[in-house]
C-alpha cells in the first residue's frame, strides 16, 4: 500500500493535554466527521493527495458525480525535494519537482523562493 503525502487533506493541530503534554493530531472532515474522501479531477492521478478533497455534503454524493469534482483543474505539482537535505547557508541548493497536468493543458509552474538571513553561523 502506497501512502500519499500531498496535497490538502488533513490539518496538524494541537491534541488535548496529556500529563501536561500537547501533542499533535489529524483533523480532517472525511476522517470520522460525515464527510467522504472524494476524487477532484479523474483525468489526473488519483495516486496524489491533491487530486483528493473532502465532499461538500454530509454522506458524500453516491450515484453522483463527486461533490468536488472540477474537469478544468490545476497542475498537480509532486514529488518535491531539495537537495541537500540539510543544507548551510554556503550551499547552493537543488530543487526538483514532477508537474502532472491535464493533456493539451497550458499550465505555468513557478518557484517561489524565500531566503532566510540571520546572524546565526554553520
Amino acid at each position: 500500500m502506497a501512502y500519499a503525502d500531498e496535497g490538502d487533506w488533513a490539518l496538524r493541530v494541537r491534541g488535548q493535554d496529556d500529563r501536561s503534554f500537547h501533542g499533535w493530531r489529524w483533523e480532517a472532515l472525511h476522517d470520522g466527521e460525515s464527510r467522504w474522501l472524494e476524487l477532484i479531477n479523474p483525468r489526473l492521478p488519483n495516486e496524489a493527495g491533491q487530486n483528493w478533497a473532502a465532499s461538500e455534503f454530509e454522506n458524500g454524493t453516491p450515484g453522483q458525480p463527486n461533490s468536488v469534482r472540477l474537469v478544468n483543474s490545476a497542475p498537480l505539482i509532486v514529488e518535491v525535494a531539495h537537495f541537500p537535505i540539510v543544507p548551510r547557508s554556503s550551499y547552493p541548493v537543488r530543487v526538483s519537482a514532477r508537474v502532472v497536468a491535464l493533456p493539451l493543458a497550458r499550465s505555468v509552474v513557478a518557484l517561489r523562493v524565500e531566503l532566510q538571513l540571520s546572524d546565526a553561523r554553520d
